[in-house]
């Protein structure tokens, strides 16, 4: 999207710039196209549009510029798929956690927003999609996610719904006032850094993810040594990751791998 006026949204065609359209804004939707590339867990700036509904004009429009048609029936079915999945906190349903473009697993917009398939939605009592937005992106998650994932060939993790059914998670509910108002405090913190990949987070020991994970263990009343703690999980989870992106590339799942010793 170019610019937004008097009600309208002027767009342009993704490859061919010179093809332009002006979309009424009561069309569209907001929507998260895709998570690779989100280097913010806060997505209510980062946003894009899709069209649920146009006139005929707006139709005809749409299909000069990308050649296909489309018919009322065809942005009725989007529109209630849409509306079937707005939330505000999303999960990734698909992603490689050893790829440069993964910065996070999870993400929150302060305004409903119906994402494309590439990621779950749940639509929360704010602070609950906050604390859990927190929740989902530490470091405790990220090893249920590789503990849990559907199989799949090295880093590339899948998530499926059953999966994430299983999930370990906290109840934001019973949380102490203090707990919340700590992971709160850090949410708000964190939520518009702009993240490494998650592989240089545990690399490199992040900051923000130390912060992150931090907040979590005093959350949880955890009375060990938070950084050595922190620290061995960072490297064994780097070290993993990097084991996982090395057998992808050489075509061999580490089960594969193990049976052919």
């Amino acid at each position: 999207m170019t610019h937004v006026a008097d009600d309208y949204l002027t767009c342009r065609h993704r490859l061919v710039h010179s093809v332009q359209l002006k979309v009424p804004v009561g069309s569209v939707r907001k929507t998260i196209r895709r998570p690779s590339g989100l280097e913010r867990i806060d997505l209510s700036e980062d946003l894009d549009y899709v069209i649920v509904k146009a006139k005929r004009k707006l139709i005809e429009q749409l299909h000069s510029a990308i050649g296909v048609g489309i018919t009322d029936k065809v942005l009725e079915g989007v529109g209630r798929d849409i509306e079937n999945r707005v939330g505000n906190l999303f999960v990734t349903a698909d992603v490689d956690l050893s790829a440069p473009g993964t910065h996070a697993l999870a993400f929150y917009s302060q305004r409903e927003v119906a994402p494309t398939k590439l990621l779950w939605s749940m639509l929360l009592p704010d602070d609950d999609a906050k604390v859990l937005c927190l929740y989902l992106n530490s470091v405790f998650n990220l090893i249920q996610v590789l503990t849990e994932r559907a199989e799949t060939r090295g880093a590339f993790i899948r998530l499926r719904e059953y999966f994430l059914e299983d999930f370990s998670v906290p109840d934001p509910k019973k949380q102490s006032p203090s707990a919340k108002k700590l992971l709160l405090k850090t949410f708000e913190s964190v939520r518009n850094v702009q993240f490494p990949s998650i592989l240089d987070q545990l690399k490199n020991k992040h900051p923000s993810r130390r912060l992150i994970d931090t907040a979590w263990l005093k959350a949880l009343n955890y009375q060990g040594d938070v950084d050595s703690l922190l620290d061995r999980l960072y490297d064994s989870l780097a070290n993993e990751i990097e084991l996982l992106k090395k057998l992808m590339a050489e075509g061999e799942t580490p089960e594969e791998q193990e049976e052919s010793k």
